[in-house]
Parts: C-alpha cells; structure tokens; sequence
C-alpha cells in the first residue's frame, strides 16, 4: 500500500467513524467542501466515491470538474512579516495541466478564525497561471481579482448553518 493510500484509508476511517477534527487541514478542507457542495446543490465527490485522492472534489454540468480551496486570512507569508493580509492558494501542477486537469477552482477566504467567508472567488482552470495565488487584502490586491468574485453572503451563510447544525464526518476535537 502507497503512503497516499494509506493516508486516503487513514481519511475515510476518521470520516466513516464522524471522528475527523474540523481543526485538522483534512477538516477545514471538508467544511470548505460542503460550503461550496450545498451553495451547488451537489455531491462532494471525495465523500460520495470514498477517495480523498480524487483530482477534483465537486462535479457541476456547467461548471464542470471544481476543486475547492479554503484559506484563511494570513498577516504572514513564508515567515515574514508583511503588512498587509492576504490569503495563499496553492494548487497541484497536474491539475492545472494534463489529463487530472481541473474546469474550476472555487476560491473561499476566511477571515483569521475561520469563522466567517469574506471573499469568494471562481476562477477558470485557464486563469491558473501558477502553482501559487496570493491574493492580498488591500484595495489594489483585491481589485486584480474583481472580476473572479461573486458574493459571499451564500456562502457564509451556509458556513454557519453547518456550524450550527454540525457537520457530518466532523467531530470538534483537535488531532484529526
């Protein structure tokens, strides 16, 4: 068995068993998942094939193949101080490029707690010039990406009906 074999099996147990913490990086990519799944009205792919290896996480006919990233608000970036907040996207080369490729990234920014969506972007697989995004919280930085966002009162509104409700495949302990 591969070691992302094993790290996919070690997944599904946690998920199988509602004991994968919202506060692991498995976690918070889930509820980020579900946010955009339930704005959809779709399944979440990894849940539905039970396979978080899978190269995209939601499927919509319009928007095709959708890989969702969550990030929170960040005042650092590789250890330096910067003045001024951003969120950092990271996204895997093969699915930018060749047959694993993605139709649409989903981009949620989360304020610093996670608690709140502050900004929502969707951004065309053709768009994705880099394995990095940085999108920075400033009047400049967000007006590069203008045309990418949409609103995110659905979208934080669904954050906190799960929050309230709960999330199924979650627990709230730490140590996912």
């Amino acid at each position: 068995m591969t070691l992302l074999n094993k790290q996919n099996e070690y997944y599904l147990s946690k998920v199988r068993n509602n004991k994968l913490s919202k506060f692991s990086s498995m976690g918070k990519g889930l509820i980020a998942e579900q946010v955009v799944a339930n704005y959809l009205c779709v399944d979440n792919l990894n849940i539905k094939y039970n396979n978080f290896n899978h190269s995209f996480d939601l499927f919509n006919d319009i928007l095709g193949r959708i890989n969702v990233k969550g990030r929170k608000l960040r005042k650092q970036s590789n250890g330096v101080y910067t003045k001024y907040r951003n969120w950092n996207f990271r996204f895997k080369y093969q699915y930018i490029t060749g047959k694993n490729r993605v139709d649409t990234y989903f981009l949620i920014g989360f304020d610093e707690d996670r608690k709140n969506i502050l900004r929502v972007w969707i951004i065309p697989n053709r768009n994705i010039l880099k394995e990095t995004f940085c999108i920075t919280n400033t009047e400049k930085g967000l007006s590069e990406y203008k045309k990418y966002e949409i609103d995110a009162k659905p979208f934080n509104d669904i954050l906190h009906k799960i929050s309230k409700i709960g999330c199924p495949y979650l627990c709230d302990v730490n140590g996912g």
